[in-house]
């Protein structure tokens, strides 16, 4: 049932509803007017009791108190009261546009309490969804009170009946629908490029032997190795999503391209700058692409490599993330962080090497700038690795 409430018959009388010398009075008495025949010695016999009622609006979580009201010295059973006298009147205020301007509003609760004064015996409180209250069960409890006059107890009924609105209700729903459908689109889309950046990586990464430059990198004409640093990739990789044709997919393009010429311009570049602070010879010259033939080069003993399988420590750094912190909120949003590099193949090495692609990734992913950051430090990858090969030898 949707309804609405106003307060204009807050202060018409009850007079009408005098009924018979029974503990309460029926419905037909009250109707056809006999109980307004009886003296006032007959009336003194009668349960009476206080009925009040509020109607509140729920906003979101909270409920607000739209109006409220009260009538006293009832006789007439609470359901007999509620068909003949209040439902009526509260059906006859849905015009009221001040305290419901929306177009539909829906009861979603009601809450009923029978309480006795001086005491916090043979009270009653109960909520029903909707309104489907369980009369029955009021109607009795309150009739099981009639030696409760004799005592001098004031017996009061407490209505509160929760309202939403229906037409703001189903507006938020449709915005979420929307909203979750264009969330859906999103993650598929970031888990497509997530699929293209790993391809990407795999093929640009060096496997040379003796080559400094990595671990991505390309030649020159006499097979000399230059690093690629992680704009160059990034320019790659939108080269690669330019020339995508209609229909094609990120799992099916081509990734092996030629390099862009401005990102070979400044590969060169980049790379005459850093040779006088080089070593005579950096790199053995290739005849081959060297993502083709390349193995897997030495690394300094200063540095910083993470061995083993890919997969297992990308996820084993993930868990040692999780257990730095006892806040509930800050493990929260490091699960998030930790999930989408997981998602997005994030391999530490290259993480390491290419921090601020890494940080982006994380961040148009959803993951807070700091847990991003904590992710890429190269400290905490430093501590979590040194930790691993303490417990793998047995160390404190």
């Amino acid at each position: 049932m949707e309804t609405t409430f106003d307060v204009d018959f807050l202060n018409s009388g009850n007079a009408d509803l005098e009924c018979l010398p029974n503990d309460l009075a029926n419905t037909d008495e009250y109707r056809t007017g006999t109980a307004a025949d009886e003296n006032d010695a007959s009336r003194s016999e009668r349960i009476h009791y206080d009925f009040r009622w509020k109607v509140s609006q729920r906003d979101k979580i909270r409920a607000r108190p739209v109006c409220s009201g009260s009538e006293l010295g009832i006789s007439l059973a609470p359901s007999d009261y509620w068909n003949t006298v209040f439902q009526s009147r509260l059906a006859s205020v849905l015009q009221d546009k001040d305290k419901f301007p929306e177009r539909s509003y829906s009861c979603e609760a009601t809450n009923v309490n029978i309480s006795i004064e001086r005491t916090r015996q043979r009270g009653l409180n109960e909520q029903f969804d909707k309104m489907d209250i369980n009369w029955d069960s009021l109607d009795n409890h309150i009739d099981g009170l009639s030696d409760l006059r004799n005592a001098g107890k004031k017996v009061v009924v407490q209505l509160e009946l929760f309202y939403k609105n229906e037409t703001d209700h189903t507006s938020t729903a449709n915005r979420s629908n929307r909203k979750k459908s264009a969330t859906e689109a999103q993650k598929a889309q970031m888990a497509a490029e997530a699929g293209l950046w790993t391809r990407v990586y795999k093929h640009h990464r060096c496997r040379a032997k003796h080559c400094k430059q990595g671990p991505h990198c390309t030649t020159d004409k006499q097979g000399n190795h230059l690093k690629l640093e992680a704009r160059h990739l990034e320019d790659i990789f939108n080269e690669i999503k330019h020339k995508m044709k209609e229909g094609e997919t990120e799992d099916e393009v081509d990734v092996r391209i030629e390099i862009p010429p401005r990102v070979l311009q400044d590969v060169l570049a980049r790379s005459q700058k850093r040779k006088p602070d080089s070593e005579p010879s950096n790199c053995r010259p290739s005849k081959t692409h060297v993502t083709d033939n390349c193995v897997q080069r030495p690394v300094a003993e200063d540095s910083l490599n993470i061995t083993g399988d890919i997969a297992q420590r990308l996820e084993e750094y993930c868990n040692w993330m999780l257990t730095q912190t006892i806040s509930d909120r800050w493990r929260a949003e490091l699960e998030k962080g930790t999930q989408c590099a997981l998602d997005h193949f994030l391999e530490l090495n290259s993480v390491m090497q290419h921090p601020n692609a890494a940080i982006n990734t994380l961040v148009r992913s959803g993951a807070k700038p700091g847990v991003a950051l904590q992710f890429v430090s190269k400290a905490n990858i430093k501590k979590w690795w040194d930790n691993l090969k303490n417990v793998a030898t047995g160390e404190d």
